[in-house]
């Protein structure tokens, strides 16, 4: 990762550690249709995207674009309600930025949650899959450095 963009992670870090008492073990990023969960959350804060420095904003309706930070079941935890695509016009490296942020602010596991749909008959609606490890479907890596 170069450079500017340690810069840029430590800054959005710095910033949102003055602004919440949590140290978050677990990153949620939200999908369509997710935006109820935080309701289940205890003792939270939540800080707007567009007030994080160099965070990405999300153009999709149905992601609010808000960190939200609290307690599920006992455990500390930083939500993403609302996250970027490529098909946005984000860079990978930007889509990956709020992934960077988390590590940096101690974050130890993600969980990303979607919703989907298809045509094939028989498949059960409201059924929960998991995916293990990292599935490369796009030609360049956010690694790769950055946008500009």
């Amino acid at each position: 990762m170069v450079r500017i963009m340690i810069t840029e992670i430590k800054e959005a870090s710095e910033y949102i550690k003055e602004r919440t008492s949590v140290s978050p073990e677990i990153l949620i990023v939200l999908g369509s249709g997710f935006s109820s969960f935080v309701e289940a959350m205890d003792n939270c804060t939540t800080i707007d995207y567009k007030d994080i420095p160099h965070f990405p904003q999300p153009t999709v309706e149905g992601h609010s674009g808000k960190l939200v930070f609290g307690i599920v079941k006992d455990r500390p935890v930083m939500v993403m309600a609302g996250r970027f695509h490529l098909y946005e016009g984000h860079a990978p490296q930007r889509v990956a930025f709020p992934i960077y942020v988390a590590k940096f602010l101690g974050v130890k596991g993600v969980i990303v949650t979607n919703a989907a749909g298809g045509d094939k008959s028989g498949v059960q609606t409201r059924r929960s899959d998991s995916g293990a490890g990292c599935y490369k479907l796009h030609v360049q890596k956010p690694s790769e450095g950055p946008e500009r």
